[in-house]
């Protein structure tokens, strides 16, 4: 979620290492799938910084904007744990809330329950959208 006037600085997904900070052993994000859950009218996109748009000549990134039920699909890393640059993104400033469902998928297994660590307590009916 981000609140109002929050953005997310540039940044790959393409996190790899001996045992990652999610607990994967010898392993990389193979995949990002992300799905807006809100329309933000103004501001909010998510922006490719290393993409060219040629659709209208303007270069400079590509722009996604966030409506409600659109899904980003990208491949952070090669099966060889070769990061792909062209994946930077950056959220930009948005002028309201913005939700996002956020998932990957990892070239290798957990070596341990990291998520099990927290003792979350559920959402409320008033919090689910």
């Amino acid at each position: 979620r981000y609140e109002k006037g929050q953005h997310f600085l540039p940044h790959t997904d393409g996190f790899k290492g001996p045992i990652t900070a999610s607990g994967f052993q010898q392993s990389g994000r193979l995949v990002t799938l992300f799905v807006y859950l809100n329309t933000v009218p103004n501001g909010g996109q998510t922006r490719f910084t290393k993409l060219e748009d040629h659709s209208n000549g303007a270069g400079g990134g590509v722009n996604v904007s966030p409506t409600q039920g659109k899904a980003v699909l990208h491949f952070p890393n090669t099966l060889e744990l070769i990061e792909d640059v062209r994946t930077e993104h950056e959220g930009a400033e948005a002028d309201d809330e913005k939700w996002l469902l956020v998932t990957w998928v990892w070239q290798n297994y957990r070596t341990d329950d990291w998520y099990g660590r927290f003792n979350d307590r559920p959402l409320s009916p008033e919090t689910v959208i």
